[in-house]
């Protein structure tokens, strides 16, 4: 028997049922697998080809440490396991643990000699983050470890931007008025028509976005116009770059002269803010955002999308076929 032959049978996952866990010293909980089912997977795959051998046992300060030679199939690797040689114990004067603390140890050195046969050498990725155990353990029907991720805290929970201010709403808005050159009177006819109100104090947060975004639809862009000539009568409007027109008049000639200016950048809080309201009307669950965000862009979060892409997906949030409920 060749340990090649039988490493593939050796480092298989255990079943469920035998994984148990165990508190740690920091907090949380972390599974782990006892030697008796090591042991028995040994006998179930080579019997008579594996043994153990104790290397040495000392003490060490507070602890018993014991080093543990296991060979499979010939080759030998030597695992290190400790316990303290004086454990605590309860209100009767007994030990809180079962087995004297050489057996302690010895244990945990058989299991740790184990895995660098690659047995249990899985367990060591339960901080992972794709948690592949995790996924292995909720299929066979056992919740425990995604549980124990949730309880540990090792899992980054998804953080969904904050509203923006409203302090921050009405500077953009004061910006914005001042570019269009509004005055107080456009701006008191606009908030009557649009809202019923005189002052924009009295609009909500929502409110307030709906403003900023028809305060940015209705900037223009700006024209310079230079005319060489007071009228025309026939006007050629060829202007394949759109950037300049030619009008003549018996040999005299108007160049309009056209100045695009570019459009105002992207507002990020303000779209944010505008998804966020969309999400609550439309009953848009953070996991059914994540999943359009994925689909659309190959990302979980906002925090990954340019400004473009952020309004990309504002403009899918409005179509009436984005997200199914």
């Amino acid at each position: 028997m060749q340990l090649e032959e039988i490493l593939p049978k050796l480092q298989d996952w255990f079943a469920p049922e035998e994984h148990k866990d165990r508190t740690l010293r920091g907090g949380g909980r972390w599974f782990y697998v006892p030697h008796q089912s090591i042991t028995q997977r040994l006998n179930a795959v080579c019997p008579g080809h594996w043994h153990t051998k104790v290397n040495s046992t000392n003490i060490a300060g507070d602890y018993t440490v014991v080093m543990v030679e296991l060979t499979i199939c010939g080759v030998t690797r030597t695992g290190i396991g400790d316990d303290k040689t004086f454990p605590e114990v309860n209100d009767q004067g007994k030990a809180k643990i079962i087995g004297t603390p050489p057996v302690r140890a010895f244990r945990s050195a058989f299991k740790d000699a184990a895995e660098q046969f690659g047995i249990c050498a899985y367990l060591d990725d339960q901080k992972d983050k794709r948690n592949e155990f995790a996924k292995y353990m909720t299929k066979k029907g056992d919740g425990r470890a995604t549980q124990f991720i949730t309880d540990n805290g090792w899992i980054e929970q998804p953080k969904e931007p904050q509203p923006l201010g409203r302090d921050s709403l009405m500077k953009s808005i004061k910006s914005q008025l001042d570019r269009l050159k509004w005055t107080t009177t456009n701006e008191s006819e606009y908030l009557i028509k649009a809202f019923k109100v005189k002052s924009r104090t009295e609009l909500s947060n929502n409110q307030l976005s709906t403003m900023m975004g028809y305060l940015q639809s209705q900037e223009s862009s700006t024209k310079s116009l230079k005319l060489s000539v007071p009228t025309m009568k026939s006007a050629d409007l060829s202007h394949p770059r759109g950037d300049s027109l030619s009008v003549s008049d018996a040999g005299a000639s108007l160049d309009v002269k056209v100045a695009i200016l570019p459009s105002a950048p992207l507002d990020r809080n303000l779209l944010n803010a505008e998804i966020e309201s969309l999400l609550k009307r439309k009953n848009i669950s953070v996991e059914q955002a994540q999943g359009a965000l994925f689909e659309l862009f190959k990302v979980r979060s906002r925090q990954h999308l340019s400004d473009n892409q952020l309004a990309q997906f504002l403009d899918y949030l409005k179509s009436p076929k984005s997200i199914a409920i």
